[in-house]
């Protein structure tokens, strides 16, 4: 596999360390696994999937198929979502935390039409906080590269080392955290909030997508409803 990250590195005319520094490795990482023949761990696999979506992941993992995901393909829509069904979201940290492990896109796609343009992803979103996404539901997210770009107000999914949930992002108390917020307001019997707001520090944020919408499956026969939250 390391051949093949090198194969790929050459053929888009980049230099090593560039590279490394795309899916935020060290210095001397990718370089030294190449001198010496040697794999890497999964994060970097993943980290290179995200970073470099053109990438077939069946190519890197086994050398089947050709190096790039769309490579002979003229059937792609253009504006087509790729669908992660094993990542998904949480509605808050009081429910068993979405998998963090390292996953590999899914090779389907939502044909989004004018929908979502820019979307980066669509993932399952789980739990009750969120009246707006019922649980299972699709939600479409955007990443957020730069947190000084943040609306607040709107809905993000935010991932750290821990978990990753789905809130209404509002300032925090001070500038190194962010609140995230459920719009479940729900309350115990003595008037405490079911979903409690979370302080999520700054630095604690390892990536950030903004909702763009969800789609919603009524039944198992029924129609499927798509809401835009791009306003």
């Amino acid at each position: 596999m390391i051949h093949r990250i090198n194969e790929f590195i050459e053929k888009n005319g980049m230099s090593v360390r560039a590279f490394e520094q795309k899916i935020g490795a060290s210095n001397g990482l990718i370089r030294k696994a190449i001198a010496n023949r040697t794999d890497i761990q999964s994060k970097w696999i993943t980290a290179i999937i995200d970073n470099f979506p053109q990438i077939n992941p069946d190519w890197l993992l086994t050398g089947e198929g050709e190096m790039l995901r769309d490579a002979g393909r003229s059937d792609k829509a253009p504006n087509s979502i790729p669908m992660y069904e094993d990542v998904s979201s949480i509605g808050g940290i009081n429910s068993v935390s979405a998998s963090l492990d390292g996953v590999m896109p899914s090779s389907r796609y939502i044909d989004a039409g004018d929908w979502f343009i820019g979307a980066t992803a669509a993932i399952r979103h789980y739990g009750d906080s969120m009246r707006e996404y019922p649980s299972g539901c699709i939600i479409v997210i955007k990443e957020v590269r730069d947190i000084s770009q943040v609306v607040w107000g709107r809905n993000y999914c935010i991932e750290t080392e821990e978990f990753r949930i789905t809130k209404k992002l509002q300032r925090g108390s001070d500038s190194s955290v962010v609140t995230a917020y459920s719009t479940n307001t729900d309350t115990y019997p003595d008037g405490h909030l079911i979903h409690e707001p979370v302080t999520i520090p700054l630095k604690k944020i390892r990536r950030l997508f903004l909702v763009m919408g969800c789609v919603i499956k009524e039944q198992s026969s029924g129609p499927i409803y798509i809401e835009n939250d791009i306003q």
